[in-house]
């Protein structure tokens, strides 16, 4: 399904990533202008150490940041039998988002 989307709109899952990572930077600014945002009480506290031990951008986007992840996921899903064979990471991803 997805493959034949992706043949006739290339743009839809380019503009996809874009979208998202936009609205990663959108919450993160939020939450980074006033920690107290959150409904936590030490939401500053937590904020802070969050940026110290994950860094300014602690979420990864993309089969770059996260194709170790995935493949233990696909692998996972494999031995308890969810899937019937390995799917290689590249295959959840539009050809034209591999980069992105």
């Amino acid at each position: 399904m997805h493959e034949n989307m992706t043949r006739q709109n290339p743009w839809a899952a380019e503009r996809l990533v874009v979208a998202f990572r936009e609205a990663q930077r959108l919450t993160d600014a939020y939450y980074n202008e006033t920690p107290k945002r959150l409904s936590l009480p030490g939401a500053a506290f937590i904020v802070g150490q969050e940026r110290r031990d994950y860094g300014p951008e602690p979420w990864s986007h993309g089969l770059a940041g996260n194709e170790a992840n995935l493949e233990t996921f696909v692998r996972y899903a494999k031995q308890q039998r969810y899937i019937d064979e390995i799917i290689p990471v590249d295959k959840f991803f539009a050809p034209n988002t591999l980069d992105a």
